[in-house]
């Protein structure tokens, strides 16, 4: 299993112990903290793990039901869009913005142009054997 330190994002990450993977927050969403797989490091039981697990399950249950996430007196988790809003998760969840800066403006760049261009799928991978970059357009300059 892939395992990491827990440090994109937060501000405060020397300060933390807790390892990320893939579905890791499965337990969190689906309301069951203490029952984990074999092999997965154990959530310890807080009250603010529960809490934590009670927003996300809530999150979680709103987009399903609505296509919006939102959860009962806790913040508001905003669209991404220009500003780079997400919603970090650390003892609770906090609205933030500029999600590792710069990380994503080549890709961004290279779907832009694809759309822009008309004549190739924007969603065709960056690589060796993808087509040639469509040239710049005023809308999807860097």
């Amino acid at each position: 299993m892939e395992t990491e330190r827990r440090t994109l994002g937060s501000d405060h990450s020397d300060t933390l112990t807790t390892l990320e993977f893939h579905a890791s927050e499965l337990p969190y969403v689906f309301g069951v903290l203490y029952d984990t797989p074999p092999l997965w490091p154990k959530i310890p039981a807080t009250p603010e793990e529960t809490k934590l697990s009670a927003a996300l399950n809530d999150y979680w249950a709103w987009f399903a039901r609505t296509g919006r996430p939102q959860a009962t007196n806790e913040p508001d988790w905003r669209a991404f869009g220009s500003t780079g809003a997400y919603l970090e998760f650390t003892d609770a969840p906090h609205p933030s913005s500029n999600l590792l800066p710069g990380m994503y403006e080549f890709n961004e760049e290279v779907v832009c142009r694809r759309h822009a261009s008309g004549e190739m799928p924007w969603n065709w991978n960056v690589g060796i054997i993808s087509p040639r970059m469509p040239d710049v357009t005023q809308q999807c300059k860097p």
